[in-house]
């Protein structure tokens, strides 16, 4: 079952898909540099870093069913 704030983001994506639609309309679909869309590009950063904030925020609150000592991490990460 999805949290709370998993479900708020599968919402707030929607919005970053109408800033992509935006995106492709305004600069089209070719390879290669847009310009004239810096402002639309700083727009979707913030928004997608607003919409990540309650995630990230809650993550290290929640319980993890993952033992670091146990994790595939490269030895520098674990814990041991």
């Amino acid at each position: 079952m999805p949290s709370k704030a998993r479900k708020a983001f599968d919402e707030n994506a929607k919005d970053i898909e109408k800033l992509l639609r935006l995106h492709e309309q305004e600069g089209g679909t070719a390879k290669g540099r847009r310009f004239g869309l810096e402002v639309l590009n700083k727009s979707a950063i913030v928004l997608i870093t607003s919409y990540w904030k309650p995630t990230v925020k809650i993550l290290p609150q929640r319980p993890s069913n993952i033992s670091l000592s146990t994790s595939r991490m490269p030895q520098i990460c674990q814990l041991n």
